[in-house]
């Protein structure tokens, strides 16, 4: 019996040897069933492993660190500390600007943990400056993607600007990268935006006695939106059938606007202007960062994925997009990609698979 099932037994296997052109066939359908199955395979689900963060940033111009971390963090911080499921939190306290991170328990659902954030800072908002609570306060929910791709918007003949580069990208460019699948966060890095910059002068404001705080004031106070009413409008003792609504002239947008600024107005009729004691000019919001590209102003653009996006996929999502949007830029600006995280991944790929071809 034993002497018969090994015989039985080597012929299983000897078969496959004296007929190739069967044990072929076998192994082409085995290889083919598993080509079908590997497409329809699931990913496994890996569970999420890094904590819910929430990201706070607050601007207050003109203020250095210590009046930031005095004025604007203590107060946020001793408030949002000890939010629900909350770990820990960092912040960062620098000149104009604080920033800061709260960590929240693996699991806690992301939207909650940000409204219980924003609550917290609704509290003590009326007691921020008032310079930061005109900017306002803002809370997200931090992308925790990793850097995905660096474009470069840039004028390689130099006829064009960084600070017009930089705000042709923040403009046109971040919001069509944005809308891409996949994409998290675009972060624009360069000379910066457009802004009204006033250059004060201590020895006019001097000589005059005008303050910091007089400038502040006359500023806020007629660049303003107002609303002018209109005509025709119930209550009204004789009815009328035709109704104008009023427009007036919003808020200043050229220097020589704000330069006619009033400032004071003198008991003899005189009057102190804003260009009387300042120079206006159309300038960068900030000049703390400059970016070049072969020499070339330019404005680079972080591409942040979403968590669990396919970063391959979205890559190639932004380099079929890129031919349409150089398409619509004026002459003189240029994107191009000065960065590529996914030619590692993809490299890696290619060495898995000549590997397992080669097994």
């Amino acid at each position: 019996m034993s002497s018969d099932k090994k015989q039985a037994n080597g012929k299983d296997w000897y078969l496959f040897i004296t007929k190739p052109r069967f044990a072929i066939v076998i192994s082409i359908f085995i290889t083919l069933v598993g080509i079908l199955t590997m497409t329809s395979l699931k990913l496994e689900k890996y569970p999420d492993i890094t904590p819910v963060q929430v990201a706070i940033a607050a601007s207050y111009p003109g203020a250095s660190a210590d009046v930031i971390e005095s004025s604007v963090a203590s107060l946020i911080e001793s408030q949002v500390n000890g939010v629900e499921n909350m770990i820990y939190m960092t912040s960062i306290s620098q000149d104009d600007a604080y920033s800061a991170v709260v960590y929240f328990d693996i699991g806690t659902d992301k939207d909650i943990a940000l409204v219980k954030t924003q609550n917290r800072i609704s509290q003590v908002e009326p007691r921020l400056p008032e310079d930061v609570k005109r900017l306002g306060v803002t809370a997200k929910t931090k992308v925790s993607g990793a850097g995905l791709m660096i474009l470069a918007v840039t004028s390689p003949d130099n006829s064009v600007s960084g600070l017009d580069v930089s705000n042709y990208a923040s403009i046109f460019i971040k919001d069509e990268i944005a809308r891409i699948k996949g994409v998290g966060e675009v972060t624009v890095f360069g000379v910066g935006d457009y802004s009204i910059r006033i250059w004060l002068n201590p020895k006019k404001m001097a000589n005059l006695g005008v303050s910091t705080s007089e400038i502040q004031a006359a500023v806020a106070a007629q660049n303003t939106q107002v609303s002018a009413g209109s005509f025709g409008t119930l209550p009204m003792l004789d009815p009328q059938k035709l109704q104008v609504t009023l427009r007036t002239k919003g808020r200043l947008s050229e220097p020589e606007e704000f330069g006619e600024i009033i400032i004071r107005e003198n008991l003899d009729g005189s009057k102190i202007k804003l260009k009387d004691v300042a120079r206006v000019e159309l300038g960068s919001q900030a000049y703390g960062s400059i970016g070049r590209f072969d020499g070339a102003p330019t404005a680079m653009m972080q591409i942040i994925q979403v968590p669990g996006a396919n970063s391959i996929q979205v890559a190639d999502d932004i380099k079929k997009e890129l031919p349409r949007i150089q398409a619509s830029l004026p002459d003189g600006i240029k994107v191009q990609i000065a960065r590529d995280e996914t030619e590692f991944v993809k490299e890696s790929m290619a060495e898995v698979t000549k590997t397992i071809f080669e097994a």
